[in-house]
């Protein structure tokens, strides 16, 4: 099942971490026509073909490479990198890396390429944004 608003096609892409879709807005109701997707990929897919479909993706799914998907801005600011390292642009997830003990090894070598120049121009041309 997905959230729809009556005035729009809605098909959601995220869960929040107790693996249940949450209903944020009191307008929504879940409907047996909505669709839920969970990968990045199918959801994009879908907002591709579906004119009036409202979804929720991570920038760096392959958002450029849909010409009829349309971000949406939020308080003035556009999802770009640069409004999400400026501060503009507030959504956003954070991901890291936990190891037991310092790393070691293979985990110690993968680290240290993702933190050089190469593994954040890898990251960077699949929409990760560093904190560095």
């Amino acid at each position: 099942m997905g959230l729809n608003r009556p005035d729009a096609d809605s098909v959601g892409g995220e869960q929040n971490p107790s693996g249940d879709q949450s209903n944020g807005g009191s307008d929504l109701q879940i409907t047996a026509d909505a669709i839920s997707l969970v990968r990045g990929s199918e959801v994009l897919d879908v907002l591709d073909k579906r004119p009036t479909t409202v979804g929720i993706v991570n920038v760096g799914t392959g958002l450029s490479e849909r010409h009829n998907v349309k971000t949406v801005s939020i308080d003035g600011a556009s999802p770009s990198p640069e409004a999400v390292q400026n501060g503009k642009y507030k959504f956003f997830n954070e991901r890291g890396v936990v190891t037991l003990g310092a790393p070691q090894g293979a985990a110690k070598r993968f680290l240290e390429f993702v933190g050089g120049a190469e593994g954040q121009k890898i990251l960077a041309r699949h929409g990760v944004i560093s904190a560095k």
